[in-house]
Order: C-alpha cells, then structure tokens, then sequence
C-alpha cells in the first residue's frame, strides 16, 4: 500500500516562470515552515540558479536524471519515477499560490486514496471548449472502450498524486520520455493540453479498473473567476483552504498586470523579507518590470492594432 501522509510538495518550474515559483514558495512557507518542498528544474528555456530559494527557504531540488521536460513531460516523468514510487506529494505548477491553510484539507481527502483531483463539473463533452481544452470524448471512448465520464474534469496543475502507480507501457502510444520531445504524433493530434488531457482520460479508467482510488474535492480557484471575490484579509490570516491557479490568464514579471495582484505581492514582500536587502532589491525589481512593461504596452496596442487591420483587409468584401 502507497503511504497515506503526502510526504512532501512538488513544484515544476523553469527560467521562464521562476519569477511565481518564488512567490509560490513564499506563499508555502507563510503557512508550512517546514513542510518538504521540491523543485524540479527544466532547462528546455535555459539554465537559472535556485541557489537563493535552497538557501533560505530550505527548498531542495530534485534530480530525474533529466534536464529538458518541455509541454508538462515532468509530471508524467515523475508520475512513472522510481523517485517517488509508493509516495504521494502534492504537485503543483509555478503559476499557483497558497490561499491558507489547505494541506489539511488535502490531508484529509487523500486518506484512503492514491489521487486527489479539484474537479470541474462538466455536463456537455461535446463542445470546443471541452475538445480543447481535454479531449475528443468520441475519439477517446472509441479508443478505449472502458472510458467512463465522471461528470467532471480536472485541471493538473494542483493533484495529489502517488508515484509508480503509472506505467510507461500504458502511455506509449502518447508519450516515450527516453525520446525527446517525447510526446507522439498521435499526442500532438489527440491532446491538445498533453499530460491533462492524457491524465484525463487514464486515471477515470484506471480508477474503475480498480487499480488507482481516485478523490475529487474542489481545492483550486481559478484567478480569473472565483478568486475576485477573495478578501486578502482572509489569505494573510490563513482562513481559506484553497490554492489560486492563474492558469490560461496574464502571466507577467510586471504583477500588477495580473489578476489579483495584490495576493502576489504580498507573498512576493514575504519572498524578499528572507533575503539580504530584501526590500531594496524587491523595490528595484518591481520598478524594472514596470520600466518594461511601460515599453512592451504602446508596442502590444501597435501590434495588436495591425492584426485587426490586416484581418479586415482579408475579410471578403459583399457583393
């Protein structure tokens, strides 16, 4: 049987989106001084020092063997890893942050259980919005005829999960990851969000197999919709048993470009209350970001401007 305690949290991150892996961290420790934390680096973007983050945050890194992921190949890698094999952590992507208190809760619901989920209830699978966001529920269910539809979905980049309960077999029409880019053809056609929309579809499957326990509990807010009614009071005193995932929205250096800036700067203050000059440092980091941003906005407005120009240009004339 896979331990029952999540043995420590998860974190996939590369040079790209390091600047939220910080606040992300920041917002972990603010509730967990000393729970377990991973990074789990991909150098696909380029290499990037976590030096500062090992020092005084007690982060400590985890080596795969790999150094290139790419499109969300790390949490399948660590999914079918002996490095975690039998143990259940809580995986998360860079662009989420710690609302309160939730590893209770998590705790809690991942009793009995080898994966837990935030589900999203769906009642039609035949809309784009589902095709591109999962999958083709008629292909796959013709693809695997035992595919049962939960009622729900779920997005990965918040999950319990347990490691070496996968198979590489039992991805290898989608993903090999001795190959690089690992993902297949048939990936590429069938999965248009890849490790999503794959976990999507095996883990319901294996779960009425038999040979996964499977929980859903809603533990994600989504940026852009619920977490606007957040009051920050609520997040600096811990009450709210979430995470806040920014996933599909503005993902900026600039935050204040973000949805519910205000979350992120306050765990970004307590990022660089730890570091040595932390306040001067943070101060001149914030202003050179919106220094660029002040530059990138007229160019964005131009660029987008010439898009819509040419675009009514092409459009046919009536007759």
């Amino acid at each position: 049987m896979p331990d029952d305690e999540i043995s420590a949290i998860v974190i996939i991150c590369n040079k790209k989106d390091f600047y939220l892996t910080k606040i992300l961290v920041a917002s972990i420790r603010y509730y967990y001084p000393k729970k377990d934390i991973f990074l789990v680096k991909d150098y696909l973007n380029g290499n990037f020092s976590t030096t500062e983050m090992e020092n005084h945050f007690s982060v400590k890194i985890l080596e795969t063997g790999m150094r290139r992921y790419g499109w969300t190949t790390a949490k399948i890698h660590l999914l079918v890893s002996a490095k975690f094999a039998r143990k259940k952590y809580l995986m998360l992507d860079s662009d989420i942050v710690f609302a309160g208190r939730v590893m209770e809760v998590l705790e809690k619901e991942a009793r009995g259980y080898d994966f837990v989920v935030s589900p999203e209830p769906t009642v039609d699978v035949n809309t784009q919005w589902f095709r591109s966001t999962y999958y083709n529920f008629f292909w796959a269910k013709e693809k695997f005829p035992e595919l049962p539809y939960p009622g729900f979905t779920f997005n990965t980049g918040q999950m319990i999960v347990t490691g070496g309960l996968l198979e590489p077999g039992e991805l290898k029409d989608f993903v090999k990851l001795d190959q690089f880019p690992y993902w297949s053809k048939e990936a590429d056609i069938r999965l248009p969000c890849r490790d999503q929309s794959l976990l999507n579809i095996i883990l319901p499957i294996k779960a009425v197999r038999g040979e996964i326990r499977l929980n859903s509990v809603v533990f994600m807010f989504w940026s852009e919709r619920s977490a606007k009614k957040l009051a920050l009071d609520d997040v600096i005193a811990g009450r709210l048993p979430y995470v806040i995932h920014w996933m599909g929205a503005v993902r900026s250096p600039c935050l204040k470009r973000m949805t519910r800036c205000d979350i992120l700067f306050f765990f970004q203050r307590e990022y660089y209350k730890r570091l040595p000059f932390g306040g001067v440092r943070r101060y001149f980091n914030n202003w050179s970001e919106s220094l660029k941003e002040a530059v990138k906005r007229p160019l964005r407005i131009v660029s987008r401007r010439i898009v819509l120009q040419y675009l009514r240009l092409k459009r046919p004339r009536p007759q």
